[in-house]
């Protein structure tokens, strides 16, 4: 303990703060959280087991994704069959524009362009979709061909009649503007619907991290004073 005192104040006031400043920047999780939309086209198709064609597509951003083509974050389009479907990449070499996955750098806005198409015109198609992650986003998936709107609904499914030439959708994200809850359009991020708040998978959302670490950095005067007057004495 009296080596303790003897200890010079000062630097014991800036080992305080820094110990604060670390333990207030591990509380406020990072601006550069991942998250992926899922997307399932599917289509009947008599010879599947479960009766339906489909494809999964899988959209987001990550952190340790780059703005190229990733072996590790990224899968190629295999098309064949009654659905097919992939994310259009144009900046990618040819043999890579047409992906099952598309992972990206975690810069905000991006949009991705979907396209489905079907071997046989005049069948049903649907597509669902569902949000995971641990950031907020807002997302708005536009059918280009009719410019219809389809997240704003509160629906996570949408339905219509294949054509010969494919369908092309847009899915366009961009920071929350949100401050609380979802919408009240429609089902939570954690398990799709429309605009709003993500959710982590478990359903808790990442608020408080941020209310505590706020919490340390504001008090951290205080509690340099204290220990300023604490060992100023000895």
């Amino acid at each position: 303990m009296d080596r303790l005192r003897s200890s010079n104040p000062a630097r014991i006031l800036w080992s305080g703060l820094l110990f604060i400043l670390l333990f207030g920047m591990v509380l406020v999780p990072s601006a550069k959280a991942s998250w992926q939309i899922e997307i399932v086209v599917s289509t009947p198709d008599p010879k599947a087991d479960s009766g339906e064609a489909t494809n999964r597509l899988v959209i987001g951003v990550d952190p340790s994704a780059t703005d190229s083509f990733d072996n590790t974050m990224d899968t190629v389009a295999l098309l064949d069959g009654p659905v097919m479907a992939y994310v259009d990449h144009p900046g990618y070499p040819s043999a890579f524009k047409k992906l099952w996955r598309d992972m990206r750098t975690t810069g905000l806005p991006a949009q991705w362009e979907i396209h489905i198409g079907t071997s046989n015109p005049d069948v049903p198609v649907k597509v669902t979709w569902q949000l995971k992650g641990t950031d907020r986003v807002d997302f708005t998936l536009v059918d280009k061909d009719t410019g219809q709107v389809l997240s704003s609904t509160g629906s996570n499914t949408y339905s219509y009649t294949a054509s010969s030439d494919p369908k092309i959708l847009l899915l366009k994200v961009n920071s929350s503007t949100a401050s609380s809850s979802p919408s009240s359009g429609g089902s939570s991020g954690g398990k799709g619907g429309g605009c709003g708040y993500i959710k982590s998978p478990g359903g808790d959302d990442h608020m408080g991290g941020e209310v505590l670490g706020f919490m340390v950095v504001l008090f951290s005067p205080l509690i340099l004073s204290l220990l300023g007057r604490r060992y100023g004495r000895s």
